[in-house]
C-alpha cells in the first residue's frame, strides 16, 4: 500500500474517507485573517457630553451601559442619525466621519475598543459589508461579553494570551458580521479577490511604490481590467490602498505614545514629520498630534 501513498490527502482517502464521499473536503478561500486591537477600556462618561467628529483608521465598537432614559446619539458623515440605550452596541467602520453626543443628568459607562480585522494584508474585512451603526441590546448577543473580556486582558500578553486575544478578535468579528450585508455577489468577490490576492499580498508587506502595469501583470490583467477590479474591491485605487494601511500604522504609532512625528515619517517611508502629518490629516481629517489627543 505504502506506493500508493503519495501524501496526506491519500493516507486520508485510504483511512477514512468513504468512497464517492465528495464532502470530506472543503474548498475555502486561502486568507489570512488577522485581529490588530489597538486600544480599549471602560470609560465613565459625564452626560450631558459632545464629541466632535473625528475620523480614525480603526474600526470603533461600544458597548453602552445606562439608566432609564439615556439614549447617546451616534451621527455618521451620509446617514441618519441613531440612537443607542443600554446594552446596546455601536459600530462605526474604519475611515468614517462620526461623533456621538448624549443628554441627560447623569453619567453612564462606555466598554470602547478599537480594532482592525484585516483580511490578507490590509484589506478591511468591514469594509466588504453594509454594517449598522447601532445593534440592539436584545439583538446584540454576546457582542457585549466579546468587548469586556477582549479589553480585560493584561497589558503585556504571553504567548498564549495573545493567542486568546486572537481568537477573541474572531469570535467579535463573527458576531458582528451576523448584522452586515454583503456589498457584491458572494460568487463574484470569492472569485475577484481570489484573482487580486498577489496584488494585495504585494500591497500590504512592500511601502515601495509600483506601477499600475506592474500590479496588473503580478494578476495576469491588462491595467484597465485591473484597477476596475481592484477599486470594486477595495473602494480605493492601488496607491490609496497602500498609503492607508501606512496611515493604520501610523496610527497605531501615535497611540502608543513613545514615537516622535520624526521616527514616525523615518519608519514609514515618508519624507519627513511634515509630509506625514500632510498624508495623515488628508486621510483622518485631523492632524497627527490632534488624532493622538483624542485618541488617548
Amino acid at each position: 500500500m505504502a506506493e500508493n501513498i503519495k501524501n496526506m490527502n491519500d493516507i486520508t482517502k485510504i483511512s477514512f474517507r468513504v468512497p464517492g464521499d465528495d464532502e470530506c473536503s472543503k474548498n475555502t478561500v486561502p486568507l489570512s485573517i488577522f485581529f490588530s486591537f489597538l486600544e480599549g477600556k471602560a470609560t465613565r462618561v459625564a452626560i450631558p457630553h459632545r464629541f466632535g467628529w473625528r475620523t480614525v483608521p480603526v474600526d470603533v465598537c461600544c458597548l453602552t451601559e445606562i439608566g432609564d432614559g439615556g439614549r447617546p446619539k451616534i451621527e455618521v458623515a451620509g446617514r441618519p442619525d441613531v440612537y443607542g440605550g443600554n446594552g446596546a452596541i455601536s459600530f462605526i467602520p474604519a475611515g468614517t466621519p462620526h461623533r456621538f453626543s448624549c443628554d441627560g443628568p447623569d453619567s453612564y459607562i462606555s466598554y470602547w475598543l478599537h480594532f482592525n480585522v484585516f483580511v490578507s494584508g490590509n484589506l478591511e474585512l468591514f469594509s466588504l459589508y453594509d454594517m449598522p451603526n447601532v445593534i440592539p441590546a436584545d439583538e446584540a448577543g454576546n457582542i457585549g461579553i466579546l468587548i469586556k473580556e477582549i479589553i480585560s486582558q493584561p497589558r503585556n500578553l504571553t504567548l498564549n494570551e495573545s493567542l486568546h486575544q486572537q481568537l477573541l478578535g474572531n469570535a467579535l468579528a463573527l458576531e458582528l458580521l451576523r448584522f452586515g450585508k454583503f456589498k457584491y455577489n458572494a460568487e463574484a468577490l470569492k472569485s475577484d479577490l481570489l484573482r487580486l490576492l498577489p496584488a494585495l499580498n504585494y500591497l500590504a508587506e512592500s511601502m515601495e511604490k509600483i506601477s499600475t502595469n506592474q500590479l496588473a501583470g503580478k494578476v495576469n490583467l491588462s491595467a484597465s481590467r485591473f484597477l476596475a477590479l481592484f477599486k470594486q474591491l477595495t473602494g480605493m485605487s492601488p496607491g490609496k490602498y497602500q498609503e492607508s494601511g501606512r496611515i493604520r500604522r501610523a496610527g497605531v504609532m501615535l497611540a502608543m505614545g513613545k514615537f516622535s512625528l520624526a521616527e514616525i515619517a523615518q519608519e514609514l517611508h515618508y519624507s519627513d514629520a511634515f509630509h506625514f502629518s500632510r498624508k495623515f490629516k488628508e486621510f483622518t481629517g485631523v492632524s497627527p498630534k490632534e488624532y493622538r489627543k483624542r485618541i488617548n
